[in-house]
Order: structure tokens, then sequence, then C-alpha cells
């Protein structure tokens, strides 16, 4: 195995650390062999850019399912009700503020 997929496998296996524990619990390894099998069949068919291309989307992943389900459902919660609530006062003041329009 290329040290590049070598180390390519030792980064993605600490990268697992970020995902929910239930989950990484259950799915750790399976995941892990999935990763090296794509990585492997990505540095045969097209070397680094293969290589890239896998992690790239292990990367969008990590950001789009592991961090999000790691933060904390209260302040995802507390967030989403001040964006809707600041959305809402804009648009109302907006409403009240634009003269009505005449044809």
């Amino acid at each position: 195995m290329p040290a590049i997929l070598y180390i390519s496998c030792r980064l993605y296996g600490w990268m697992l650390v970020l995902y929910p524990p239930a989950l990484r619990s259950r799915f750790a390894n399976e995941m892990a062999d999935v990763f090296e099998q794509q990585i492997s069949k990505a540095w045969q068919r097209g070397q680094l850019r293969g290589v890239a291309g896998v992690w790239s989307c292990a990367l969008e992943e990590l950001v789009l399912v592991a961090l999000p389900a790691r933060l904390n459902p209260g302040i995802l919660r507390i967030g989403a009700i001040s964006l809707l609530s600041t959305m809402a006062v804009f648009y109302f003041v907006l409403w009240g503020v634009t003269p009505p329009i005449h044809k």
C-alpha cells in the first residue's frame, strides 16, 4: 500500500472520533473498511486526483452529517428560533414602512 493510502486511512480513522458515539460504535469499522476500499480504487484509477475526490466526499460528510449531529440540539433550536423571529420582525418592519403601491 502506498504511503498516501496508509496515511489517508489512518487520518480517516482518527476523523471518526468526530462522529456521534452511537453512530461510531455501531458503524466505525464498516465506515473505515469502505473508506479503505474507495481510496484504494481511487488510487488505481486516478492516483492523487482520485484520492482527493474520496477525501472531498469524506470531508463533506463530516461537515454535513457528523458535526451537526454532535452539536447540542438545544443550541440549534435557540438559533433557529432567533433566526425566524428576526426574519419575522424584519418583514413586519419592512411591511410597515413600505408605502402601498397604487395603480
